[in-house]
């Protein structure tokens, strides 16, 4: 997950929890939920389990970070030795983007968030301070609660972005190649930019490049490519006096008309009469 994902990222918390022996010995040992309600994000404090989802086994154990995003299959499992022990916190999200031609909000369209189902950290105590925050917060239920736990969130999202960054040389590498696949796109946005083409300026296999690419920003090349294009445009139409069909070259449509359409459809507003405002 990167800074990219978090910036039009708006959550709502539905519930926040720390699961331990009573809990299990209630449920037999065994959570089954055939298609989650919400996403969830977990850290486990001490003991062992293993986590299911969506087929695939993983195991649990002090030090794991795992999410579940909304709409899996989940079975999570422990023993009464040894039993499971974890902070957990749900809550759903939005992507809100603000177009000021129509002057409000946009929603758009959402998934799972750019994040692996497990992390390991040895390191584990700022994570369980942020979460014993969250769940303080959470079950004060004063005054301002609700906004203090959202924060909470985004600062816990924060420190394991961070943390994230820092686990492993391979994760490091892996950030950098995106920060140079970025700069590399700001710079040539006139050009056919596909995965193919980056990967090639970057060294590495195409599948490899789209797959770490869209864990790192949140989004697809091509979502990615039209997003910077589309700021490129609004900012030349505001500042220059180029024409239209210039601009759609230069940001690299060599349609001008069907660059019109998409800014159309985008902003509600047409190129020329987004210069006019």
């Amino acid at each position: 997950m990167n800074y990219d994902f978090m910036d039009n990222f708006v959550p709502q918390l539905t519930n926040a929890s720390e699961r331990s022996g009573p809990f299990w010995i209630d449920f037999r040992y065994m959570i089954v939920r055939e298609e989650t309600l919400g996403h969830t994000i977990g850290l486990v404090r001490n003991g062992e389990g293993f986590l299911e989802l969506n087929g695939k086994r993983h195991k649990l154990r002090s030090g794991v970070l795992f999410y579940i995003p909304k709409g899996s299959y989940m079975k999570m499992t422990t023993q009464p030795t040894n039993t499971l022990e974890f902070y957990s916190t749900q809550f759903q999200y939005n992507h809100l983007h603000w177009e000021s031609a129509s002057n409000h909000w946009i929603a758009t369209d959402k998934g799972p968030i750019p994040l692996q189902t497990t992390l390991f950290f040895t390191e584990n105590g700022t994570l369980l301070d942020a979460y014993s925050r969250l769940l303080h917060r959470w079950k004060s239920k004063e005054a301002g609660y609700l906004w203090h736990c959202k924060l909470e969130l985004l600062r816990l999202l924060d420190i394991m972005i961070g943390m994230t960054r820092e686990s492993s040389k391979h994760i490091q590498q892996n950030a950098a190649l995106i920060e140079m696949a970025i700069a590399y796109i700001r710079g040539h946005l006139r050009e056919e930019l596909n995965r193919a083409a980056l990967a090639r300026q970057l060294s590495v296999s195409p599948g490899h490049f789209a797959g770490i690419f869209k864990r790192h920003t949140g989004y697809s090349l091509s979502e990615y490519v039209h997003r910077l294009r589309m700021d490129q445009a609004r900012f030349l139409l505001r500042s220059t006096q180029i024409p239209v069909h210039r601009i759609a070259a230069e940001v690299g449509y060599n349609d001008s008309f069907y660059f019109s359409r998409r800014f159309s459809k985008e902003n509600g507003i047409s190129p020329r009469d987004y210069r006019k405002m």
